[in-house]
């Protein structure tokens, strides 16, 4: 199914990345990103203190599993929420100074570069999803190219401990193409007719101008 040329997959592809745009755009670089280290940090706080704070909720909770959770949980949300406080703050004290159009251009760029990665990442499960035979609104999309290509470099980019076997499908269909264009190459180069050697021109004068010049140095004698 097209409109207007462009398939499903073209729509879904652009829609992402106009929203990843927007939404660096009105968020801000700024903020944007502590809002995603917030996340970050929390997830790393919960994980360095849960050890800590695990043997006071198994003291009230039980069984130990329901305890770890319930520990991990308010750990996570609790930093999550005095990260997500000092991230507005900051950001606050950006918007009102001078940096504020500066700040929300740079968001513009990183939106859409957030937006690449997760079309990216979607489209290596999307892949090992379709195997090797994607329908036609994926196969015949005018941005599978390019999100081919990002999603190849999002995996080589990736651990392979962490990546797995995921986008086996897209190298195999990316070691296809590079097959048939190898071949494609060698095609050419058997089928075009072969340079034919231009003929170098001679140095020096030729037979007549050398008569001429002897009769000139005759005359001059």
């Amino acid at each position: 199914m097209e409109f207007g040329g462009f398939s499903v997959f073209d729509i879904a592809v652009l829609g992402v990345v106009f929203l990843g745009a927007l939404f660096g755009l009105v968020t801000g670089f700024v903020r944007g990103g502590l809002f995603v280290a917030s996340w970050i940090g929390a997830g790393l706080l919960t994980i360095c203190g849960l050890e800590q704070v695990t043997p006071f909720s198994k003291q009230y909770i039980q069984p130990d599993w329901l305890a770890e959770l319930v520990a991990g949980s308010g750990l996570f949300i609790v930093a999550l929420i005095v990260l997500h406080l000092l991230s507005h703050m900051l950001s606050g004290w950006v918007r009102a100074g001078r940096l504020n159009a500066l700040d929300r251009s740079l968001g513009l760029l990183a939106g859409l570069a957030t937006a690449a990665i997760v079309i990216s990442i979607a489209f290596l499960f999307l892949s090992d999803i379709f195997d090797d035979e994607p329908p036609d609104w994926v196969e015949n999309a005018r941005t599978r190219p390019a999100v081919e290509r990002g999603a190849i470099l999002v995996k080589d980019l990736l651990p392979a401990n962490i990546i797995g076997d995921t986008g086996a499908a897209l190298e195999r269909a990316q070691d296809r193409a590079n097959d048939l264009d190898a071949a494609r190459k060698a095609l050419d180069r058997l089928t075009r007719p072969p340079e034919t050697a231009v003929p170098q021109q001679q140095e020096g004068y030729n037979e007549r101008e050398r008569e001429r010049l002897s009769d000139l140095i005759r005359q001059n004698q």
